[in-house]
């Protein structure tokens, strides 16, 4: 949880198991184009859960707590339930980045796939 008078770090999640983020080149691309992004947007540097699942859990269970400006979830669909089942109720908005194979809700949202996702991080 945040200290008293400080506001917690937005989160960045990057679900170990995105099929899109199996190459370590374009994970670490991805995430460095979100951190500045998340950064520029609320002036604070997010904080980046990159690991396994359970980590994820714990990442999402703190913010919840915490309630950061964002969570960003960079993964599939699975990965957004997840982080949606955790934070139902904090008020915390998600920002979701589909990375998964199918990434079926981002295209009933009309969010876009990666690709869109770059070309629109530089200007976020």
């Amino acid at each position: 949880m945040a200290p008293t008078g400080t506001q917690a770090q937005p989160l960045i999640v990057l679900h170990p198991h995105a099929s899109r983020l199996h190459d370590p080149a374009i994970r670490r691309v991805l995430t460095d184009a979100l951190i500045r992004a998340v950064g520029a947007r609320t002036g604070l540097t997010p904080r980046v859960a990159d690991g396994s699942v359970e980590a994820a859990q714990a990442a999402y269970a703190e913010a919840a707590a915490s309630r950061p400006p964002v969570v960003v979830v960079a993964g599939g669909d699975g990965s957004v339930r997840q982080a949606a089942a955790a934070l139902a109720g904090s008020g915390v908005p998600i920002a979701i980045v589909p990375c998964g194979t199918g990434n079926v809700l981002a295209r009933g949202l009309r969010v876009g796939g990666p690709a869109d996702m770059a070309r629109a991080l530089p200007t976020a």
